[in-house]
């Protein structure tokens, strides 16, 4: 039985983790419960078989341009990184599960291959886009730990602790539930403050307690504040849900007060608002997301915003601006139930960054997750599995890291002060766990490691990070923790 597509020459170039979902459809009967969403089940019981059935399925990677063992069938065979495998003159002169490549025994790689995975000498299997060679630990040296399907060198962490220190704690009294917190950004006016979106309005929320800051008289269903206007004081922009559906905008005042200024017709309401500069004029813009798609609010410099106009049809589960290719135009990134994706901001064209089965996605962060000036995209779906491209062109390369459990809530910031971006994601049963960011000369070059645990006191609704300043709200409280790490 044949799996995968087109037999494509082993590359010399350093293996780096493909799309394993890919191509693994045709062998869905052979892996069976083996095989969720496109991922199989690594535990120790079932580990052998998922092991040799999936070295097989998918797009296959051959040698010789396809002729794998030279009987001109394009055999593909995976290769190894430690020296060629014993001298042989065919197949004969070879151990089961071999064949005879170039004068030397490599692992066989297609659907039924054997039961078990190859050994540590032959350990490279092929997919097509490169090499994956581990679904865990076991299958890497003891120096190593398998992070998105290739062994990688084992990072010594100083501690795997967090712990929480509460810097404030207040509970609304009306206004409805805590629906969506952001930190607004510092304008010169007021310190860091936070906004959380309620039924009918945005508030501010400080030490001092909390104050009503727009009162827009209908429902609310999403915010986002910065400056739109070109005078770095913060305006507020929202979604306006119920009857009917619209963008309003907000202008700051010296103040520190707002003033509406204009309402933008909406198809539907907007379940996410980002503020960024898609069209490299100077002038920021307003990316919203909804249940038909990814629109744009262009804006004109000077507070006004155009009508909406679609980028890409489909709801989105997570949008995120950065500058993926360094031209200096924001480029829009989306993850969806299909994969994640770029929305070229100078070009406004389509590129696919991932077309997976993936599990939900539950946040997209840009970050610089390594240090440095280059941003780097980090997705991550509801079973904790994280998605990341690393910068500067974020197409460039696809990793993977799978999860371990489930993730409800995720967030990204430099939380530890050191000029790397953190990731943190929260569970359903509130555990937070916070990866550190890496550092530009980190031999592996992965973007996140060394995962640090706390168990919160409560499942926050939602969160908003600003360093170390972790907020959040189960709708009626609001608590700020500080994150320590010791």
């Amino acid at each position: 039985m044949s799996c995968g597509g087109p037999v494509e020459p082993l590359s010399a170039a350093k293996p780096r983790a493909p799309p394993l979902a890919e191509g693994l459809h045709d062998c869905a009967a052979l892996v069976g419960g083996w095989m969720t969403m496109g991922r199989l089940d690594v535990s120790v019981w079932n580990l052998a078989l998922p092991l040799a059935l999936a070295a097989g399925c998918g797009p296959q990677v051959g040698v010789a341009e396809g002729d794998g063992d030279g009987d001109g069938t394009g055999t593909s065979v995976s290769s190894s990184d430690t020296g060629p495998g014993p001298e042989c003159n065919d197949a004969s002169d070879c151990s089961y599960g071999y064949q005879c490549v170039a004068g030397h025994c490599e692992y066989e790689c297609y659907c039924g291959c054997g039961s078990a995975p190859p050994p540590p000498e032959n350990r490279f299997r092929c997919a097509e886009g490169g090499y994956y060679e581990c679904y865990s630990d076991y299958a890497c040296d003891p120096n190593e730990e398998c992070i998105g399907y290739v062994c990688m060198p084992r990072v010594e962490c100083p501690s795997t602790t967090l712990v929480l220190e509460t810097a404030m704690s207040l509970s609304f009294t009306d206004g409805g539930p805590a629906r969506a917190l952001a930190y607004v950004p510092a304008d010169g006016i007021d310190s860091t403050r936070l906004a959380a979106l309620q039924d009918t309005r945005v508030t501010l929320v400080d030490q001092g307690g909390a104050v009503p800051w727009v009162e827009a008289g209908v429902p609310l269903s999403a915010m986002a504040v910065g400056s739109i206007d070109g005078d770095e004081v913060n305006d507020v922009i929202v979604a306006q849900a119920g009857e009917t559906q619209a963008l309003q905008v907000w202008r700051g005042l010296s103040d520190g007060t707002l003033e509406p200024t204009m309402t933008v017709d909406l198809a539907l309401a907007a379940d996410e608002l980002v503020l960024g500069d898609l069209q490299g004029d100077g002038a920021v813009d307003v990316v919203l997301r909804d249940a038909q798609g990814v629109w744009i609010a262009v804006g004109d410099g000077a507070g006004g915003l155009a009508p909406p106009t679609l980028l890409r049809p489909g709801g989105a589960a997570a949008i995120a601006l950065l500058d993926a290719d360094g031209d200096g135009v924001q480029d829009l990134a989306y993850g969806d139930e299909g994969g994640f994706g770029l929305i070229w901001g100078s070009e406004q064209t389509h590129s696919v960054l991932s077309e997976r089965l993936v599990l939900d996605v539950i946040g997209l962060h840009a970050g610089r997750f390594r240090g440095g000036v280059d941003l780097d995209l980090v997705g991550v779906d509801s079973g904790d599995n994280l998605w990341s491209w690393l910068g500067p062109v974020v197409t460039d390369d696809e990793r993977q890291a799978p999860g371990g459990g489930n993730a409800v809530l995720s967030e990204a910031g430099d939380v530890e002060g050191d000029g790397s971006d953190d990731l943190l994601r929260i569970d359903g049963d509130g555990l937070l766990r916070l990866s550190k960011g890496a550092s530009p000369d980190d031999p592996s070059d992965l973007p996140l490691s060394c995962e640090r645990l706390v168990q919160l006191p409560w499942l926050p609704t939602t969160i908003a990070l600003n360093g170390s300043d972790l907020a959040t709200t189960d709708g009626t409280e609001v608590t700020v923790y500080r994150l320590v790490l010791p």
